[in-house]
């Protein structure tokens, strides 16, 4: 097995790689590295994780207590998992410590270290690379990039799609993951989770609406733009959106930073916040997520939550225009 793969060969060969000394997860792409990351931790961690998982960060890690937790037994588990965020923020000596425990590794650990390089001109980094299984993720460069992330994730998730529809989907969607994971979910919803989609189903949901005004009207509802979101959603509601999905989405958004503000509530500071317990969130977006939990208190999201509820129960049992119940459910979320 070659030590360096593209997040797509990891992600399609996981289950018969032998464990290696470390994975290094690699690359700028944030949420490819998430991606990689959620794999390695659902194939090695059990339930009884609590004890055995430690997570780390470059900015304020010690190399010598992250050896220490590698070289610890695990407790209730097979393999003690060590991960270590943004390697490339730790200076020399720490690195050091890394390189040197990668020389003879523990074979009931497992280290995941996530970096946005590895310098291979530096001797420590070298000595990683050398050791480590790398995982690269790259940012897509071109439309068969999407296509290889679609037909991995509709492999981990047992459905499949038409050729058709996989080149179709990969040509319309803008180079972006973020995007193009967005884009899939809302297919799936719109297939009502069928293990096959086809073509035409495809092409009937990628030509409705873009995917951008969602998060366009998620930022408008998150800075109390009454005006501006009407606007929003007069546009995707042309556009035949569907408004089950904007309610489902919205239910996701309000879920969040209902997590900010219960963080918060423990005394959490939103650095803490935005690096280590929004990982569902592009982490380009995160910054306008806890803009957004400022204007709405928990309180506040309770009784959104009751709104949207009663929302979904609206579209899906009366006779009335989608456009005002969720013009209806706009105006109160930000006049209650």
């Amino acid at each position: 097995m070659k030590n360096n793969l593209r997040h797509y060969e990891f992600l399609r060969q996981i289950k018969k790689i032998r464990k290696p000394a470390a994975f290094a997860v690699v690359g700028e792409e944030q949420f490819l590295k998430d991606k990689v990351t959620e794999a390695i931790l659902q194939k090695y961690s059990s339930n009884n994780n609590e004890f055995d998982l430690h997570s780390f960060y470059g900015d304020e890690a010690n190399g010598l207590q992250i050896v220490e937790e590698l070289e610890t037994l695990p407790f209730m588990a097979k393999y003690k998992i060590v991960l270590l965020k943004n390697y490339h923020q730790l200076n020399a000596k720490e690195k050091s410590y890394l390189a040197s425990y990668l020389e003879n590794p523990y074979n009931s650990s497992i280290f995941i270290l996530t970096t946005d390089k590895l310098d291979k001109r530096q001797k420590v980094d070298k000595i990683v690379a050398q050791k480590a299984l790398n995982v690269i993720c790259k940012k897509p460069y071109g439309p068969i990039d999407i296509e290889r992330w679609l037909e991995a994730e509709l492999r981990s998730r047992n459905k499949s799609m038409d050729r058709q529809g996989v080149q179709f989907f990969s040509s319309r969607i803008d180079l972006d993951f973020l995007v193009a994971a967005n884009e899939l979910e809302k297919l799936i919803i719109f297939t009502k989770d069928a293990q096959h989609i086809s073509y035409l189903e495809v092409k009937e949901c990628l030509g409705r609406s873009r995917v951008n005004d969602i998060f366009e009207l998620q930022k408008a509802l998150g800075q109390k733009k009454l005006s501006l979101t009407f606007k929003i959603l007069e546009n995707m509601m042309q556009n035949e959106s569907s408004a089950v999905f904007i309610v489902t989405m919205l239910t996701r958004f309000f879920t969040q930073l209902w997590k900010i503000n219960s963080l918060r509530a423990q005394n959490f500071s939103d650095s803490d916040i935005s690096q280590r317990y929004l990982p569902e969130i592009y982490y380009k977006f995160r910054s306008e997520y806890l803009q957004a939990a400022n204007n709405f208190n928990m309180s506040k999201i309770k009784h959104i939550f009751s709104l949207l509820l009663q929302a979904d129960i609206d579209l899906k049992s009366l006779n009335m225009s989608e456009t005002i119940i969720l013009e209806l459910l706009f105006y109160k979320i930000l006049n209650d």
